[in-house]
């Protein structure tokens, strides 16, 4: 049997102050169970250790493996550089479970729940109300968005169940805001895969309405949504999205919560000869106004892979600097955000 690189899993955090990254590293198997937390310098593209965490897992067969896949993770305190992430799976018995770690002290905790067959399509952390929710897939049918403790990582309460054949597939993207209290799903229609659902719920209605959904319509556009970074002080969303069959030509355009409505079009990437786009992630950076977006790509053999970060100015859609960044790192490895 092949053994598969130890490298699962790459969580990345970027210190805005500093302009410095870390990465997250936990192995595949143990016991022991242990990781390390490296720093990344964007301009030589390298990796240093910075600290050594270990998690607790159920004992396993000496043959079995645990496959971690990055999650989604949320900033819960700027100011003392505390993170929750999800330790989850790439396949079914991996256990998911939350992993809070502060930076600066070095100090971390796990949740003391472990759920099997289940991961977290994402996380937010809403800093006016001190509460982190997240949207967690129970089994092919049902979605949950539930509440969890910052401090135990408990589960709190249940916000609302999803059903899967009326609201589609778990999103490609969501969006948060903490103001006027809502989330924005972008959808994918369970009987026809190329329909696209715009999604929004209230979290104003949670413990008035077992349904919070105020909003579920069909996107009248042609392609699919890639990615969406939201900027809560101008309430609007700068979205990715893809105008071929596969994934390979993308434009940049805004994106109205309120209505869903698109406005503005302009060419961002295109994959050239055999290439695709099978992984993109952004990083935005309020203080100067810049996305850094982290594209991987992968040829149709499947057999190679190629990386660039593009930087753009939200506020104009102006690229400001593409580079190339393959051998050094893979995007789909990490996840990434601001400090």
């Amino acid at each position: 049997m092949l053994i598969l690189p130890i490298l699962l899993f790459l969580q990345c955090i970027v210190l805005t102050i500093s302009t410095s990254y870390f990465a997250i590293q936990p192995i595949q198997r143990g016991p022991p169970y242990v990781g390390t937390i490296d720093t990344f310098d964007p301009q030589s593209l390298s990796l240093n250790f910075y600290s050594n965490f270990s998690f607790y897992l159920p004992p396993i067969n000496q043959t079995d493996f645990y496959w971690f896949s990055p999650g989604p993770v949320v900033v819960i305190d700027k100011n003392q550089s505390t993170i929750i992430t999800a330790l989850q799976a790439i396949d079914t018995n991996t256990p998911l479970h939350l992993f809070r770690y502060n930076i600066p002290t070095k100090t971390y905790i796990q949740s003391s729940w472990m759920i099997n067959h289940s991961n977290f399509d994402y996380l937010h952390y809403d800093s006016h109300r001190q509460r982190l929710f997240g949207l967690r897939e129970v089994n092919i049918s049902v979605l949950v968005l539930e509440e969890y403790n910052t401090a135990t990582l408990n589960f709190v309460q249940q916000y609302t169940q999803l059903d899967r054949s009326k609201y589609g597939y778990p999103p490609q993207v969501s969006i948060f805001d903490q103001d006027e209290n809502w989330i924005i799903d972008i959808r994918i229609a369970v009987k026809t895969p190329n329909s696209i659902y715009f999604m929004k719920m209230d979290l104003n209605l949670v413990g008035k309405s077992d349904n919070i959904v105020t909003d579920y319509h069909k996107i009248s556009k042609h392609g699919s949504l890639i990615s969406m970074t939201y900027d809560i002080k101008t309430k609007r969303a700068f979205v990715l999205w893809n105008i071929d069959t596969i994934k390979t030509n993308l434009v940049m355009t805004y994106m109205d919560p309120h209505t869903g409505e698109f406005h503005q079009e302009k060419p961002f990437f295109k994959a050239q000869g055999l290439w695709y786009i099978n992984n993109i992630q952004d990083l935005f950076d309020e203080s100067t106004r810049q996305i850094l977006f982290f594209i991987q790509l992968s040829d149709l053999p499947a057999s190679q892979s190629d990386a660039y970060i593009i930087q753009v100015d939200f506020d104009t859609m102006k690229i400001i600097k593409q580079t190339r960044i393959y051998p050094n790192f893979l995007p789909i490895q990490w996840s990434f955000f601001c400090l």
